[in-house]
């Protein structure tokens, strides 16, 4: 992002999980340390117009941001 908003409390940009041992995590790209727990089981997905993407199953996966 350019043009960062002060205002802006949390940035997930959905393309990439990162794994730290048990735990699956979205980085916060807003700089405010946001970062968010993955629970289930979504894919990380290639499309060409798009760039890379999370693939949620409709059930059981979502991204867990906590109390902000």
């Amino acid at each position: 992002m350019s043009d960062v908003n002060d205002n802006l409390i949390l940035y997930l940009k959905l393309d990439e999980i990162v794994t730290e041992g048990d735990n699956k995590k979205v980085i916060d790209a807003s700089g405010k340390s946001g970062n968010s727990e993955v629970k289930g089981n979504p894919q990380v997905v290639i499309y060409e117009t798009f760039g890379s993407c999370l693939s949620f199953n409709g059930n059981s996966d979502y991204i867990y941001c906590g109390c902000l």
